[in-house]
């Protein structure tokens, strides 16, 4: 069944400055958001901090990372590290979990078997989040006879895996509370394939995917002059697709093949913005974005709501004309009041 209202929370790149931060915490919850987490990138600012920030200076919505991987932490300092999320926010925290992909990269650490280092890192903080002691043994990570050294949390904290290969999402339907669906399936078709990929998981364990929450993960870039949303992103989305993009995944979105290899065969560092635009197919951009005037916007959003896509997480993109504050508190105003 259709929810009657959209299910929207904010992602936020620790990229930014903390004052844009802080402006978006004072200010999330009178817009039409239910959630805000910080992103898990490299060594970019503590996504931690961040949200023990957000959960002290919240109410309502739930706050923690989104995504953290089993590879750059240990998943007893994940546990331990949202338990305390959880203690500062009471009981708002909810955990995203992922392969970390590009962002570990600096690490050097071997992700051949990233899908089994994730099933056994959730299995593992489930664990210590329970309260027992917690013996893990991986090449990726160990803990032995570990346990949480204060009180568990009253309730169990929600765990969300992130991503959009056809493994993960099935490890999803498996194993998590929810999923963040990652970007390039931004269209009935992806959101179709997600599910497909999720409900192999869900129905191997007897789950029914129904009770899962599953967030289809996009940017925003929205500006009064199209040209300046999309020139925003155009960059952003060729070099995903180039470097990291899940082709399969792309692909059952709606992205031909060669519509990829021309994206994946472009020289980016020698294209002006003004170039790029021209040379990237807008389909692609838009299996990734939210992107255009607030009425184009607006009735994309729409169209994906009456389809019965009705959850998603939102990740506003710097474009020539809004901030991020400025572009999450104009797709409030403008796309979801009316819901409201």
């Amino acid at each position: 069944m259709k929810n009657k209202y959209p299910q929207v929370s904010v992602n936020y790149p620790a990229s930014t400055t903390f004052d844009e931060f802080r402006t978006t915490v004072n200010e999330i919850e009178n817009l039409h958001y239910d959630g805000l987490t910080v992103a898990d990138q490299s060594l970019r600012r503590n996504t931690y901090a961040w949200s023990a920030f957000a959960a002290h200076n919240t109410n309502h919505i739930w706050v923690g990372p989104a995504v953290t991987n089993p590879f750059s932490r240990n998943p007893g300092l994940t546990a331990a590290s949202i338990a305390t999320i959880d203690e500062i926010s009471n009981g708002r925290a909810v955990l995203g979990i992922g392969l970390g992909g590009h962002g570990v990269g600096p690490f050097g650490y071997d992700q051949t078997r990233s899908i089994g280092a994730c099933k056994d890192s959730i299995i593992a903080i489930r664990s210590l989040l329970s309260g027992e002691k917690t013996t893990m043994i991986r090449e990726e990570f160990e803990l032995h006879d570990a346990s949480l050294e204060f009180n568990t949390p009253p309730s169990p904290i929600p765990i969300y895996v992130g991503g959009r290969g056809p493994s993960l999402l099935s490890l999803a339907g498996k194993f998590a509370d929810g999923v963040f669906i990652g970007g390039g399936l931004l269209s009935s078709e992806g959101m179709d394939y997600a599910r497909d990929r999720i409900s192999i998981g869900a129905k191997s364990v007897n789950r029914d995917i129904a009770n899962l929450d599953l967030r289809c993960f996009a940017s925003l870039s929205i500006a009064s002059d199209a040209d300046v949303a999309l020139d925003g992103v155009t960059r952003h989305i060729a070099t995903r697709v180039s470097n990291q993009a899940n082709l399969e995944a792309l692909q059952r979105g709606g992205a031909s093949q060669k519509e990829i290899e021309h994206v994946t065969n472009l020289d980016l560092d020698s294209l002006t913005t003004k170039e790029l635009r021209d040379e990237v197919p807008f389909s692609i951009i838009e299996q990734f974005v939210l992107c255009g005037t607030p009425e184009y916007c607006s009735e994309r959003f729409h169209s994906f709501f009456e389809s019965g896509i009705t959850n998603f997480t939102i990740v506003a993109r710097v474009n020539g004309e809004n901030g991020r504050f400025k572009s999450l508190k104009l797709f409030s105003d403008m796309v979801l009041s009316p819901y409201f």
